[in-house]
């Protein structure tokens, strides 16, 4: 799999995304996450249907992760509300495919797990309530560091707990 920018800043036309897709797809990749900022995502929604369409016929699995390690407050932030609109969107607009998954932050960053569970709980409950079966994404806090999930995990089935290891970067947590 890959992650991708391609719906936060950088502008591809359909033709160079598709065909960033086929590579990743060559190298036998099969699952795609975009990193998407609210803003930004609304304003590339033909580009999105096209990207999902190619996606589901070609038979790889999308993710749309909300941007949550910018600022501590705000816009780009864990506490970014504008995030829980626009994943109940996606999670509304594609709820009959089920090719998509739903991330609920990209690498939060400036909040602790125990905060972020709760934040992130209010992303899930948003998109569950328009996508009972959607597959939610909880990355770690600060850089994706796994923590104590026994104790703090989301309150749902079909969530994937998405961890990564920076080297030099909170290694306490590893």
């Amino acid at each position: 799999g890959a992650t991708s920018d391609a719906f936060r800043w950088i502008n591809y036309t359909p033709q160079e995304l598709i065909r960033r897709m086929n590579l990743i797809k060559q190298w036998g990749g099969n699952f795609i996450n975009f990193w998407i900022k609210p803003n930004d995502i609304k304003n590339k929604l033909i580009l999105v249907d096209q990207v999902v369409d190619w996606a589901e016929q070609n038979g790889l699995y999308i993710s749309f992760s909300p941007i949550t390690n910018e600022t501590i407050n705000g816009l780009g932030s864990p506490y970014d509300k504008k995030n829980d609109q626009i994943m109940q969107f996606l999670a509304n607009k594609y709820k009959d495919k089920t090719n998509i998954l739903y991330g609920l932050g990209a690498e939060p960053q400036h909040i602790t797990y125990e905060d972020w569970v709760n934040r992130a709980t209010e992303v899930a409950t948003g998109i569950r309530s328009v996508n009972p079966s959607a597959v939610l994404i909880l990355p770690g806090t600060e850089f994706n560091n796994f923590h104590d999930v026994e104790k703090n995990k989301l309150p749902f089935d079909n969530v994937i707990y998405s961890v990564s290891r920076y080297l030099g970067k909170n290694d306490k947590h590893i």
